[in-house]
């Protein structure tokens, strides 16, 4: 397994995982019935879609209900993109990213963060950087964040850039090893 693919599936393991737990809370909050029971069977769906057309589509059906009804679920909206990234449509899933709620800070972290990645991949890196920047300004925590920005920095040759975004790393997820690396590879001494 490729370096990058590791980091893509445990941002996936903890999507899921944050997706999950947002949304018990989010249902609990909302238990007027404006969250459906269709957002955790679309959550199902997707999660366990791994490219599977029909699961994405039926996915895609019940999100439409939610989102008709409900037009800013910020589930209904991480779990619409997710659902266009997984079915190779980078450009739509940046698009709902791009519309979740800005004050749901822990989800829209991961929104940027999906942002960057596929922006990355379309080499838009300026506009990749700016959403791995907003991702690790929304949660700090999010080491793949961190980590994405110094390989990418590293990679375009911005290497001031990448030791200062080390150090400020090193602040925020001391420990990381992969960080400690990049930090090894730039030469930065204590």
């Amino acid at each position: 397994m490729l370096k990058h693919e590791s980091a893509s599936l445990r941002f996936v393991i903890g999507a899921t995982l944050l997706v999950g737990a947002f949304l018990g809370a989010y249902w609990a909050r909302h238990s007027d019935g404006r969250c459906s029971r269709a957002v955790p069977q679309a959550y199902q769906l997707v999660g366990s879609a791994n490219g599977d057309s029909k699961k994405i589509e039926q996915a895609k059906i019940l999100l439409d209900q939610v989102l008709a009804n409900d037009p800013k679920n910020p589930v209904a909206l991480f779990l619409r993109g997710w659902s266009f990234q997984q079915s190779g449509r980078p450009l739509d899933a940046i698009k709902t990213y791009e519309t979740l709620h800005p004050e749901i800070s822990q989800l829209s972290g991961y929104a940027h963060f999906n942002e960057g990645v596929l922006l990355e991949h379309l080499r838009r890196n300026d506009e990749s950087i700016a959403h791995y920047q907003m991702s690790i300004a929304a949660n700090p925590a999010l080491t793949d964040a961190w980590r994405r920005l110094i390989s990418l920095l590293i990679r375009i040759g911005d290497i001031e850039a990448a030791k200062g975004t080390t150090l400020s790393a090193l602040q925020a997820i001391p420990n990381d090893t992969e960080v400690l690396n990049f930090k090894a590879q730039l030469g930065i001494k204590d």
